[in-house]
């Protein structure tokens, strides 16, 4: 039993480091696929790594209901729309929410122009405020886990399974240093 134990927990965790990684995501529009759109979650940072595209060709990216576009010409910001986003330079880094998009164009003899736009995609790193570190050489911490119904009254708590159907479950993690 406790052999099946360890393999679930080393299977969780890999799970779990697997959603930490980085993912790349290629958008290329062609005259089958004119327009492509990639939207990223609220945590999640998208950083465009290439951009291969005709000059008059554009990236469109919505964020905090503003729309900006993205340049290739110039690897700068061009015009805004909306409420302005702060001024970029390559690379091109936005946290999520947001949505891109990209399309291609015909040129003046009526040909499509092809285009295609790399992305990498990671996890937003944990805040410095959210996370608890243990620096080498220091006398160490008792960390408890601690759930509460109210956000005022808090109970430490064993890690495990919990469920409620009358009242809110909040958690966190509290670390207490050593003398």
């Amino acid at each position: 039993m406790k052999k099946h134990i360890q393999i679930l927990a080393l299977a969780t965790l890999l799970a779990g480091a697997r959603q930490l990684s980085a993912e790349t995501v290629t958008l290329v529009v062609n005259a089958q696929n004119p327009t492509q759109h990639l939207s990223i979650a609220s945590n999640q940072v998208a950083e465009l790594v290439s951009f291969q595209a005709h000059t008059s060709m554009n990236l469109r990216v919505q964020k905090d209901g503003g729309v900006f576009y993205y340049d290739p010409l110039f690897r700068q910001p061009g015009f805004f729309l909306g409420s302005e986003l702060p001024h970029m330079l390559w690379p091109l880094q936005i946290a999520g929410p947001a949505t891109f998009s990209f399309a291609g164009q015909t040129n003046s003899d009526g040909r499509f122009l092809d285009g295609y736009c790399t992305f990498k995609i990671t996890p937003e790193s944990t805040p410095p405020d959210k996370t608890i570190i243990l620096l080498a050489g220091s006398k160490g911490a008792n960390i408890y886990l601690e759930m509460s119904t109210n956000l005022f009254d808090w109970s430490t708590i064993s890690p495990g399974t919990y469920s409620s159907e009358t009242n809110n479950l909040f958690f966190r993690i509290r670390a207490e240093k050593l003398p």
